[in-house]
């Protein structure tokens, strides 16, 4: 049997924009660490943000990449702080929905309270590590 991916959803472009990137990686490297370790396959998004963020390479194919590993993933692990300010983020969330994959949330912003949000989050936790303990104890194959 294959290993679940999880992709991991939240805001980057917002935090990259305000010089404070590491708000985007600090969490999902924790994540990946977690969820590699308990044999998940993880999706960061942030792994080559920088390199595929320049002028070189095209905006439009980073919105193509994260719908390719949305389609590929099995559950989204989405980090719901700065939300509102995080376009993709929600394309991402709309997007699992659509799929019917799980989509297991933690943190808070407001647009949280919109029912078109809340109706995609099939679990809300306020931490982290409270969201890693759901997807490994509702997820795990081995």
């Amino acid at each position: 049997m294959s290993q679940m991916l999880v992709y991991l959803a939240g805001c980057i472009s917002y935090y990259h924009q305000i010089n404070q990137i590491e708000k985007a990686i600090m969490w999902r490297q924790k994540a990946t660490q977690y969820l590699k370790e308990k044999g998940f396959e993880v999706f960061d998004p942030t792994c080559n943000f920088n390199k595929n963020n320049s002028a070189f390479f095209s905006p439009h194919l980073i919105v193509k990449q994260n719908m390719l590993y949305l389609e590929k993933s099995d559950i989204i692990l989405v980090n719901l702080e700065n939300l509102s300010r995080s376009p993709g983020t929600l394309f991402e969330i709309y997007s699992g929905y659509l799929s019917r994959k799980p989509t297991i949330a933690f943190g808070y912003d407001s647009i949280v309270e919109s029912p078109h949000v809340r109706v995609c989050l099939d679990a809300h936790y306020s931490s982290l590590e409270e969201a890693l303990e759901c997807v490994t104890s509702y997820f795990f194959l081995k």
